[in-house]
């Protein structure tokens, strides 16, 4: 349950108001994809900022920064909440039970 409305209201309302008020320059690109853009429009070109192999900042600068889907946005940034809340959240659930340990 707490899953489904989570998706409702954040893939449903908040994503959308972000679109619209073209937070992050998100408004340029399709709301949902699973690629990347440059700066004029075109799928980002990963091949065009490495050197053999390894990251190159200086065509990368010449090139252009990396451009993300909102939705893509948004699932990163859960993502990368959600993996440090469960040691948070096992921290506090587990310290409470054991009386060594006070928070």
């Amino acid at each position: 349950m707490n899953t489904g409305v989570a998706f409702v209201v954040i893939y449903w309302f908040i994503a959308p108001i972000l679109y619209f008020t073209n937070v992050w320059d998100t408004a340029y690109f399709p709301i949902s994809l699973t690629r990347g853009f440059d700066n004029t429009g075109k799928f980002y070109q990963v091949t065009k900022i490495i050197t053999n192999g390894v990251f190159d900042p200086d065509k990368y600068a010449s090139y252009s920064r990396l451009y993300l889907p909102l939705t893509n946005v948004i699932a990163l940034g859960l993502a990368f909440a959600a993996f440090p809340s469960v040691f948070v959240h096992t921290f506090c659930e587990f310290s409470s039970r054991n009386n060594s340990v006070r928070i």
